[in-house]
């Protein structure tokens, strides 16, 4: 089983064009250290441009860059912000979604996030999918062929 972050994230920056039509520069926070962010974000860079959108990656590496980050997105003519999922930024959802208020950014991101008070959370359940997964190693430990 596994999910697919950069549809996920195409997705997010769909809805926040349907809400919010006229953005055209979307922020993507990323930490440096997380590998999967560079492969992802080339990723994105077709179904961006097929909404008239461009991305601007900014480097969020922890909690202490997360005010200064929020400032230069709102002064470099940010529009929008989309949340991608790393730990550090799930754990800090609330703090995110504030500074996105405070800096008048429409944002989305994972489903907690949008709990947390972000505009829009679009993603995957991860309980129901770890119950799912369970299903199938049940499957196999009894025999089964094919899932």
């Amino acid at each position: 089983m596994t999910y697919f972050l950069p549809e996920l994230t195409a997705k997010r920056i769909e809805m926040l064009k349907e809400v919010t039509p006229r953005i055209s520069q979307v922020a993507i926070p990323v930490k440096p250290d997380n590998a999967f962010f560079g492969t992802g974000l080339q990723e994105l860079q077709t179904p961006a441009k097929s909404l008239g959108v461009r991305l601007q990656r900014i480097n969020m590496p922890g909690p202490s860059d997360f005010a200064d980050a929020f400032a230069t997105m709102a002064k470099g003519g940010v529009d929008a912000v989309v949340m991608l999922e790393d730990a550090v930024f799930v754990s800090n959802a609330r703090a995110i979604a504030d500074l996105a208020v405070k800096q008048r950014l429409p944002s989305a991101g994972f489903t907690e996030y949008a709990e947390a008070g972000g505009l829009i959370g679009y993603g995957i359940d991860f309980l129901e999918m770890y119950r799912r997964a369970g299903g199938f190693v049940d499957k196999i430990l009894k025999g089964a062929q094919a899932c």
